[in-house]
């Protein structure tokens, strides 16, 4: 386990970060939380909106709870404060996440696909000693930014989770993503109600990879020809029986518990 988070932001730096404005005292927080029935002591209240709820309504309870402020759209009661008021909180909380991913330097590790994300996740979590990474599957416009505003300074790794809804939706993450290593699982044949057709789906998935700077790292399967793309960075690739790293062999014994060869770099 690492550190709690203590962000040590200004109210005054958090609505430049966001484009918003500041109504009452200046105060700094030490985290970020969106939902009221959390300890909000210390923290920003971001109130988001959904499609059967909407934060800015519980902005005054959130401040009574012990928020030292509440993020909200316009039209909250004044009794609300302080307050930063801002036109769309689910960007300001995206723009949130990309000032922290900003302050950030311990290497990120991102994945994406079809299945897999999740306990690939939290494998690559207990594998890397000290590194960071939501409890649960937080891999949307909420999960991803919260993740990131969650890592403390003294993280060996940041492990995210990022599912997609369709072209464009990984690309508008990335500020707070910004990968070091980019991971696609699969592509399988799923979520077509969404993504239409799979060449939609490969592009959208592969909008991970295409986060990484000239030094990032790819890992992707190697019996996906889909993702086989001029101008990917270094790869390294995954499958069974080829790729730099091959699990061939795969058997279960009378209890269930599988074996298996694993061959990396021949």
């Amino acid at each position: 386990m690492t550190a709690s988070i203590d962000l040590g932001w200004s109210l005054s730096d958090i609505a430049s970060a966001v484009g918003g404005q500041l109504v009452g005292d200046d105060r700094v927080i030490q985290r970020v939380e969106t939902d009221t029935r959390a300890d909000l002591s210390g923290a920003l209240f971001v109130a988001l909106r959904g499609e059967r709820f909407d934060g800015n309504e519980f902005a005054e309870e959130a401040i009574s709870a012990g928020a030292l402020a509440v993020l909200v759209e316009p039209g909250v009661p004044d009794a609300a404060r302080p307050r930063i008021e801002v036109e769309s909180t689910a960007d300001a909380l995206l723009a949130l996440g990309a000032k922290r991913r900003s302050e950030l330097t311990m290497p990120v590790v991102a994945m994406t696909g079809s299945a897999g994300k999740t306990s690939t996740k939290d494998l690559l979590a207990a594998g890397i000693e000290g590194s960071h990474a939501s409890p649960k599957s937080y891999n949307n416009e909420v999960g991803v930014p919260l993740t990131v505003l969650g890592t403390p300074d003294d993280a060996t790794a940041l492990v995210l989770e990022v599912g997609s809804r369709g072209r464009g939706h990984i690309a508008w993450l990335g500020a707070a993503v910004q990968p070091d290593v980019a991971i696609v699982t699969n592509l399988g044949v799923v979520h077509l109600e969404t993504f239409g057709t799979t060449e939609i789906l490969s592009d959208a998935k592969y909008e991970l990879v295409e986060l990484l700077g000239p030094s990032g790292t790819a890992v992707l399967p190697v019996d996906e020809p889909r993702l086989d793309r001029p101008g990917t960075p270094n790869t390294i690739t995954f499958g069974t029986n080829d790729g730099d790293v091959a699990v061939s062999d795969v058997r279960l014994d009378e209890r269930g518990y599988p074996s298996f060869t694993l061959t990396v770099g021949g």
